[in-house]
């Protein structure tokens, strides 16, 4: 088979900015460890003198802006099947309008703010693919560009390079004068968008009450795109406190093992910035474990949150000819905070720790590994858009049954087979259906016969419904928290099959999630558990993907069919009750039908139309809304309940029929329903805008109707992944 040929167009890999480390690091990786066949027009760069062993690939010099003037003769003379240009999309919205008579176009482009120039947009519209480097991107360019030529590939950081100085720190601040000083330190650009002069006039503010603080830039001081930084800090009095790395340039820049000697002398890093379109020194001063303060913005958020502490956004400001909204960080917060890790070094301690382990989730490698699967995927589209990602069309039937069941042991649960080593990854315990459905999970499957390990967040032993052994609950996530000791502690279990129980918030950051999918797969299969899916598919359903998915929802399971999944490795398995009810009577005089809210006040009209949907089916019944309210935001939802949801019930004339009890349903709750409405039928499902047309409402009503009374066959359902 041939080599995939990639012309791939960014600054050049033997400069010093961001988007050519971004080469450096991954077309070797991709040439050497993916077997494609790579020429790099390379920006800014007249070099021809190229070390064949740092660089594995043809580079075309190009010392005109981004190629503008030279690049369509290179495209017609270089025959190549996909063209990459990496970039802001200012950079590269010239492309669109040039004549590409072969290969397919590759968008990837990094975003630091919102708006988009109307240009920009239909730039992007003709790209085949469009990739950006963070979820924050993902979300300015979803609104352009349909999901299905969408991607989120995170960049990565070197962990063998860049990390903790260890025992040599203290010798390498002694030499610097710097062994009772505590460092404030930044690498970044000096360029307006970095905020170089606000975080000077920050330490100043901080040095006031901490005499032994001193400022370390690493930046060019007089770069023509920036500040005079050598004269503002003579201007604020701080030669004695403040000093900036001299000798630093776009074509004369530092090292990685000479970065990673700057980073280790810090105590914190601090960038105020406006807006980054991922931030690779903040992920490498986290691989050096250094803490990181910095400005709760654009992708800076996904990568800091958690992990550091973000800094206020104080106002934002459009600005530049684009007009791109950007964020001003709050200078006072910004103070506070360096004062807050000045004063902890515990703190300090637990930020590096936990910016170490999410930066070994975050290599070059695994960036590499997804760029390899969209080149092969986009070679492939073009060879024969048919014959690759099926969408859902005429052909698809969207509500097959669940492709194959699971194995159950020979002898039962009591005959003494082996059933399957399951580890469940999921908010055990915790106030959510999400923690119900998977206790119930578990509890089935053990009866079953199946050997069940719980693996998450409030599991001590004897928080489960159920007797359950205590050597089979482990603590090791928790909701917002790296998932990095979950593949720890699969890789020490080895068990059959992973199950995860996902949602939203649980793995928000796309990187993290493919790097710890990858570790697992490969001691075992994944099935995943999908609760809730926005608009746009998760990156699970982008990037790496599991072995199997389960959809809980009508919607979701059909968004995963377009975005090019089959029915080979997707189930389609609706909530039902969350106890098994055989106890009920079949004679009943109402049906009574419980739903579960999490009260977050999203889609709740939908949620009203399904209401009267059900009651237009069975009108004599009672319907019962359990708004379970999310803990440390009780008086807001109240609120929402009493200004919107109660209202709306009244407007569509459902007062009547329809009562809302604040509160999580417990199993006295559902009792007492029980008793008091004679109850026949019981579905227990979060609030789901999946639910709101008919269509969906009655197959999800349909299909959850017969398992009522027999939860337990809907629970033996992991596929058969041999």
């Amino acid at each position: 088979m041939r080599k995939p040929r990639l012309l791939w167009v960014s600054d050049s890999p033997v400069l010093y900015t961001g988007l050519a480390r971004v080469a450096r690091e991954l077309l070797p990786r991709l040439a050497c460890q993916h077997d494609v066949d790579i020429t790099c027009y390379a920006c800014f760069s007249a070099h021809k003198d190229i070390d064949p062993t740092k660089f594995p690939y043809r580079i075309l010099p190009g010392d005109d802006q981004y190629g503008r003037e030279t690049l369509e003769d290179v495209l017609r003379r270089e025959e190549h099947d996909v063209l990459v240009t990496c970039g802001d999309v200012w950079m590269m919205d010239w492309v669109a309008r040039e004549s590409r008579s072969s290969g397919r176009w590759v968008a990837a482009v990094t975003l630091d703010g919102e708006g988009m120039p109307e240009k920009w947009q239909d730039a992007l519209r003709t790209a085949d693919k469009v990739v950006t480097c963070s979820s924050f991107g993902t979300q300015v360019v979803e609104k352009i560009v349909p999901e299905r030529r969408l991607r989120t590939i995170p960049l990565g950081v070197d962990t063998a390079a860049f990390k903790s100085l260890g025992s040599r720190r203290d010798e390498a601040r002694l030499g610097l004068g710097m062994a009772d000083r505590f460092v404030v330190g930044c690498v970044a650009r000096n360029q307006p968008r970095k905020q170089l002069p606000l975080l000077v006039r920050a330490f100043k503010q901080f040095l006031a009450s901490r005499p032994n603080a001193v400022l370390y830039l690493h930046c060019d001081p007089r770069d023509q795109a920036g500040s005079d930084l050598v004269e503002l800090i003579h201007r604020e009095h701080l030669e004695r406190h403040a000093g900036v790395t001299c000798n630093v340039s776009v074509v004369q820049g530092a090292t990685a093992d000479d970065l990673n000697a700057i980073y280790g002398l810090f105590d914190v890093f601090a960038l105020p910035t406006m807006g980054e379109g991922f931030g690779l020194p903040i992920l490498e001063a986290m691989a050096c474990g250094v803490p990181v303060v910095a400005t709760d913005c654009s992708a800076v958020t996904e990568l800091v949150r958690g992990r550091g502490e973000l800094i206020r956004v104080k106002d934002r400001q459009t600005v530049g000819p684009y007009n791109i909204a950007l964020a001003i960080a709050d200078t006072e917060h910004l103070v506070g905070l360096l004062h807050k890790l000045y004063e902890s070094p515990e703190l300090r301690a637990e930020y590096g720790r936990r910016g170490r382990e999410f930066a070994e989730t975050m290599t070059w490698d695994r960036c590499a590994e997804q760029w390899a699967e969209l080149l092969e995927e986009v070679v492939a589209e073009g060879d024969s858009p048919s014959s690759t990602r099926r969408r859902a069309g005429s052909d698809v039937d969207l509500w097959p049954s669940p492709p194959v069941l699971s194995r159950r042991p020979p002898e039962g649960p009591n005959g003494g087979g082996s059933g399957m080593r399951i580890a469940v990854v999921s908010t055990f315990d915790y106030p959510c259906g999400i923690g119900v459905y998977s206790e119930s999970l578990v509890e089935q499957w053990r009866k079953l016969g199946h050997e069940v390990w719980c693996l998450g967040e409030r599991v001590p032993p004897g928080g489960l419904r159920g007797e359950f052994p205590a050597g089979q609950t482990v603590r090791c996530w928790q909701r917002g928290r790296s998932w990095a000791e979950v593949a720890r502690t699969v890789r020490r279990l080895q068990p059959d099959v992973v199950n995860l129980q996902q949602e939203l918030s649980f793995c928000w950051d796309p990187g993290e999630w493919d790097a710890v999918l990858r570790q697992i797969q490969a001691v075992c299969p994944v099935v995943v558990t999908y609760h809730t899916l926005p608009k746009e598919p998760q990156p699970v359903t982008r990037n790496r993907r599991p072995d199997v998915v389960v959809l809980t929802s009508p919607r979701a399971f059909e968004a995963a069919l377009r975005e090019g999944w089959t029915t080979d490795n997707l189930a389609f398995i609706p909530h039902a009750t969350a106890r098994p009810l055989s106890a009920l009577p079949d004679e009943v005089s109402h049906r009574v039908v419980t739903w579960g809210i999490l009260g977050q006040g999203k889609g709740y009209g939908e949620c009203l139309e399904a209401l009267k949907l059900l009651l237009a089916e069975f009108p004599d019944a009672t319907l019962t809304i359990h708004a379970a309210l999310v803990p440390g935001a009780w008086s807001e939802q109240v609120q929402f309940f009493e200004s919107e949801v109660m209202p709306g019930v009244w407007r569509r004339g459902l007062d009547t029929k329809v009562r809302v009890v604040l509160g999580w349903p417990s199993d006295g709750d559902l009792q007492a329903l029980v008793a008091e409405h004679s109850v026949g039928w019981l579905l227990y499902h979060h609030f789901d805008s999946a639910w709101c047309a008919s269509a969906s409402l009655q197959v999800g009503w349909s299909a959850c109707r017969p398992v009522i009374t027999s939860w337990a066959h809907h629970f033996d359902v992991t596929p058969d992944l041999q």
